[in-house]
């Protein structure tokens, strides 16, 4: 603090007292005198004044400690799901405070009461637990006496879940559409922990379950592919039987997915599931007719190619699981969460990204609803196993062998189901999803990731750029000739009912000198950069040196810098603010990020002091493609709300513009990705289906090993896509 009697630019006279203060500044004393001060009728707290403005974003305050919260009593687990013990829940929670330290910089926020309700569960999630493929100080820790689900009570409930479900008191499915998922009642919304739980629960049975039947499938195509085999394998009859067994082995270990796939079939909803089972089912009764029938063409069955099939189907569920568990986390273990919509009536630029503090309500559930590629399938499977039966009864008459139905059928139908069926979302899904966790962002399932896809623009607010921790108050000058608390009352009051990224730091000024906030009345934008109001009958006005300017306000040039806050009072500058911001190289990348992409970033920044050549110059980027709306215009465009009918499309629960861009990108690369591995799986199942149709008419003959060639490649460049989903964008 400097006070400098000799600059006097008031034209007062020299014979009028001057002031004493009671000052201090960062602990120090400037003078000592007693003052009454203005209280404002409506003065705020301070402490919930400077807590507004100011996000914890430490080391140690980032994540909350998750409770250890009991299993919902609105929470309709199916059948075959075991309540989990005590030792359990314990070891539950010990993982989620482990999380903490994922990203030590995020901070999100769940609801304080969250509603208890029934979870809408994938179809292909129906059993499985979590041990993430996380570093080991994240994994779930598992009480060393406690064994997984018990095979038996498995099996046992299983069963009983089926009968429930022909009778109607379960649904038999809940990966619907959203349409169909509206007419549908499904009960409160369950919180994002204890989905989060929920699913971590499941993963370590699928994952278990999906590695066993990995190698009965490597077995499996060993035998199919006629490598060479000892003893009794070598006879055709013992290689059929054993790949019966050991597809018979590969249906048991999915078998949540085979009973959903036979449920869903009988309530009308024939997905790639259904497909992938059915194409097992008649693999086996190709095999049973090769060992019982003597009028059959001897072969080895297509139990391979149908397994493998099934096997993707198992994968994509793990996968599911595992996005959507990670997903889950964010807003589940955070202090302080916004929540990223898909806005279309902030400017007249299409769909635009906003990010508020509302309510994360609808995340669970469109992290639930149905993916593009289940969607599709729904839709051309029952297609697919007409074609393919028709084609099957053409080359049977064409060729004159109606006994070689089956085999014909399961030559044209196994290559119609592709292995990456499922797993055009799945894949990107995972990958995205683990990649943005570290950022402290999330997203919401298809449906926002869809909405993600197609919005266009987004805004920038004071926050993104300078979280309140990189804005501090440098120096401060007060001329002698007024009252030093009522400048900084004045100024910090005009400054915090501006709500821009200087708020925090003037609240806390006002809060280490023990000043009154003060009312102001009549305040106005002003174009110049700044704003002028009323406060105790004097005309305050707040800005940049350009708008002192601009007001005939007299400025000492050589005491402001480019970042200052000037306040004068009836025309009559009494105090000088220099503001130090401090640039975060991830806010760097991200302006970095937003130049390289196809969205168009509009900064609503209500700081006056953040310009294009301030941004240029503090982070050292090229600013030509940005859109800096006039001053004036930002104010609307920054208290933007999301409209009543949008829906929640991410979260994330880090300050500054690096997890909103990570968000962003992600989404994008997932949507357009996952869009191109659904067109690649459809041409992938029509090529499959015609190639081997055309096979069979010309040679009548298609064997396991092209087959199984064939639907590997007709899978890789899905594959490829999926696992480099973030370089697609």
């Amino acid at each position: 603090m400097e006070f400098d009697p000799r600059f006097r630019i008031d034209r007062r006279e020299n014979g009028e007292k001057r002031a004493e203060y009671s000052y201090h500044y960062n602990g120090r004393r400037v003078s000592a005198r007693e003052e009454e001060h203005y209280h404002a009728p409506n003065a705020p707290d301070y402490e919930e004044l400077r807590s507004s403005y100011t996000e914890q974003d430490g080391t140690d305050a980032l994540f909350r400690e998750p409770e250890d919260d009991a299993p919902p009593k609105g929470l309709k687990k199916l059948p075959f799901l075991r309540k989990k013990t005590e030792k359990e829940q314990s070891s539950v929670s010990d993982a989620e405070a482990e999380d903490a330290a994922v990203s030590p910089e995020d901070g999100a926020g769940s609801p304080e009461s969250p509603k208890r309700a029934r979870l809408k569960i994938f179809s292909r999630l129906h059993k499985a637990e979590d041990l993430d493929d996380e570093p080991a100080s994240h994994d779930f820790e598992r009480d060393p006496d406690e064994s997984p689900v018990n095979f038996g009570s498995y099996l046992t409930s299983l069963v009983a879940g089926i009968l429930l479900r022909l009778r109607g008191n379960i649904p038999a499915d809940s990966t619907s559409d959203t349409m169909s998922d509206q007419d549908e009642d499904l009960g409160p919304e369950l919180a994002p922990m204890p989905a989060s739980k929920y699913y971590g629960s499941q993963i370590y049975s699928l994952r278990l379950r999906t590695r066993l039947a990995l190698l009965m499938l490597l077995l499996l195509t060993y035998l199919s592919l006629g490598l060479p085999v000892p003893g009794m394998l070598q006879y055709l009859n013992v290689t059929v039987a054993a790949c019966m067994a050991l597809q018979f082995t590969i249906m048991l270990l999915a078998l949540d997915v085979v009973t959903t796939a036979f449920t869903n079939a009988i309530h009308g909803k024939f997905g790639a599931d259904s497909l992938a089972v059915v194409s097992c089912l008649v693999t086996t009764l190709d095999a049973l007719a090769v060992l019982n029938a003597e009028s059959v063409f001897r072969h080895v069955p297509f139990c391979a190619v149908s397994s493998f099939s099934l096997f993707g189907v198992m994968l994509s569920s793990l996968l599911s699981a595992r996005g959507i568990r990670k997903s889950l986390r964010v807003p589940a273990i955070g202090k302080k969460v916004y929540a990223v919509t898909s806005e279309t009536n902030i400017t007249d630029r299409d769909v635009t990204l906003l990010k508020s503090a509302r309510p994360v309500i609808g995340f669970v559930r469109r992290m639930e609803e149905a993916p593009i590629d289940e969607s599709l399938f729904r839709r051309i499977s029952p297609l697919i196993f007409l074609v393919s039966l028709v084609f099957s009864v053409l080359t049977a008459i064409i060729r004159r062998s109606p006994s070689n139905i089956l085999y014909i059928l399961s030559a044209i139908l196994t290559p119609a189901v592709p292995f990456t069926s499922l797993l055009a979302f799945a894949l990107p899904f995972f990958v995205g999803s683990h990649r943005i966790f570290g950022s402290g962002a999330a997203l919401a399932g298809w449906s926002g990731i869809s909405d993600i896809g197609y919005s266009k623009n987004l805004i920038v607010t004071d926050r993104d750029l300078f979280p309140s921790e990189n804005i501090a108050i440098d120096n401060v000058r007060i001329f002698a000739d007024y009252d030093a608390d009522k400048v900084i009352s004045y100024a910090g009051s005009m400054i915090t009912e501006s709500r821009s990224g200087l708020a925090s730091a003037f609240a806390l000024l006002m809060e280490e000198n023990n000043c009154e906030a003060v009312r102001i009345d009549n305040m106005q934008v002003l174009a110049g950069g700044g704003f002028k109001g009323m406060a105790e009958g004097h005309r305050i006005l707040c800005g940049c040196s350009d708008l002192m300017r601009l007001m005939n306000v007299r400025i000492p040039y050589r005491l402001i810098s480019e970042t200052s806050v000037l306040l004068a009072i009836d025309e009559v500058l009494y105090g000088i603010f220099n503001i130090k911001y401090t640039a975060d190289p991830k806010v760097r990348k991200a302006l970095v990020s937003l130049m390289r992409s196809n969205r168009h970033p509009i900064f609503a920044i209500r700081d006056f002091n953040i310009t294009p050549e301030f941004i240029h110059e503090c982070f050292d980027v090229a600013t030509d493609g940005y859109d800096f709306p006039p001053y004036m215009d930002r104010f609307p465009i920054s208290e933007a709300k999301p409209s009543a009918g949008s829906q929640i499309a991410g979260v994330v629960c880090r300050e500054g513009l690096g997890p909103l861009t990570d968000l962003a990108d992600t989404g994008r690369s997932i949507f357009v990705t996952s869009r191109l591995n659904t067109i690649l799986t459809v041409a992938a199942s029509a090529l499959g289906l015609l190639i081997s149709f055309i096979r069979l008419l010309a040679s009548g003959y298609a064997g396991v090993s092209f087959t199984l060639m064939m639907l590997l490649l007709l899978s890789l460049p899905v594959l490829v896509l999926g696992i480099f989903t973030n370089t697609v964008n």
